[in-house]
């Protein structure tokens, strides 16, 4: 009789255990933030929270009996008979985005997890579903995909070369835009097979240029030459910034990549120019001092000849060393011309003359004579 009474009083506890157990879970089930609902293998819901009453605009009283894909219409396709046929066998499918429609057909982006029920009335296996409302997540996630294409577009669109690469002697670039696609002359693909250190002319000043990113974090505006798919060397400025994790090891570089060399070929035009001009300064110098000599020459050879007879035979040879001499201003002026860079002084000259002239200078000094054969017709 005693056993007896043990054996009611042990039933009696554990009745009481599992009702006490029963209203946890129906007050945290009605109270859940999270949408929840029961519902049966063959598809029919047993019991919906507030949050899903809320959600889908329907009554409890509504949703209880109501098909699931009414729902959740993706239920009835391929997938949605997969995941009923997994918690048949007892599987849980993994956590998967759909979307819910209203009572006033509206569509909702949700999150749901499944968990299964065993033993829930009479030994009846059902499912319980945790919807989560993710609109938010979704709108978030459209504005940051609305802003990186904005911001891939802007990338796109500049005209010097940007890239990612990741770090070290077997490096490869992850991300390139079109500017440097221009620049290097291979396709997307064909920069992401290849090592960076392919596109250096110099190999030795790439190790440099990645130690110097590695230990100070950032390199700025280093002239480093590339080659192009062609074989053709290129001018770059080259800026990589190191991006690093909380410990400290190098992930990736970020490079700005401009071609200069456009502006090379002006600053090596400049550097000409300023030569032409030194030598233009000398030549006027040397210029004003070989008049000067001509001009003490001429003054000495004009009183040298008012010294000798008329039918002096030094009369000759002093006229035709004047000749050589008026030559030799002529030859002054051009060098002048040229030192001051203005335009040269034209006027009217016998051609044959200028031939017979240019010639005999380019020959002075040397042994090679000149025969000329000009008609006299010519103008």
């Amino acid at each position: 009789m005693e056993t007896m009474k043990k054996i009611s009083s042990f039933q009696e506890t554990d009745v009481s255990q599992l009702e006490a157990q029963l209203h946890r879970y129906q007050s945290s089930f009605k109270r859940s933030r999270d949408a929840m609902n029961i519902f049966s293998l063959d598809r029919r819901i047993l019991d919906a929270n507030q949050s899903l009453q809320k959600l889908a605009g329907y009554s409890r009283q509504e949703l209880i009996a109501m098909d699931l894909s009414r729902l959740f219409p993706e239920t009835l396709t391929s997938q949605g008979e997969e995941r009923l046929r997994m918690l048949k066998n007892k599987n849980l499918p993994s956590i998967f985005e759909t979307y819910l429609v209203t009572k006033d057909n509206r569509q909702v982006p949700v999150e749901i997890a499944v968990t299964i029920l065993e033993n829930w009335k009479d030994g009846q296996v059902v499912c319980q579903g945790n919807i989560r409302d993710i609109s938010q997540t979704k709108t978030v996630l459209k504005k940051l995909k609305t802003h990186e294409e904005k911001y891939q577009s802007l990338i796109e669109n500049l005209d010097v070369g940007i890239s990612r690469s990741t770090p070290g002697p077997e490096g490869r670039f992850i991300e390139v835009n079109q500017a440097l696609v221009d620049i290097l002359g291979y396709s997307k693909n064909e920069l992401f097979k290849k090592n960076l250190f392919h596109f250096h002319q110099n190999p030795e000043i790439a190790v440099q240029t990645f130690e110097k990113v590695r230990l100070n974090n950032s390199v700025r505006e280093k002239e480093i030459m590339l080659i192009r798919k062609d074989g053709s060397p290129v001018a770059v400025s080259y800026t990589g910034k190191a991006a690093k994790n909380s410990h400290g090891e190098l992930l990736f570089i970020d490079e700005i990549i401009a071609n200069i060399s456009s502006q090379k070929k002006i600053e090596e035009q400049i550097q000409k120019n300023e030569k032409l001009k030194s030598i233009g300064v000398l030549a006027g110098g040397i210029a004003h001092n070989f008049n000067n000599i001509m001009t003490g020459l001429f003054g000495n050879i004009s009183l040298a000849k008012m010294e000798i007879q008329a039918d002096s035979q030094a009369i000759e040879y002093l006229n035709n060393a004047e000749a050589c001499m008026k030559q030799g201003i002529s030859l002054t002026k051009q060098l002048l011309t040229f030192a001051k860079g203005g335009s040269p002084v034209k006027e009217r000259l016998n051609l044959a003359e200028l031939v017979r002239d240019a010639a005999k200078l380019s020959l002075s000094g040397s042994s090679i004579r000149a025969d000329f054969k000009i008609p006299e017709s010519l103008w």
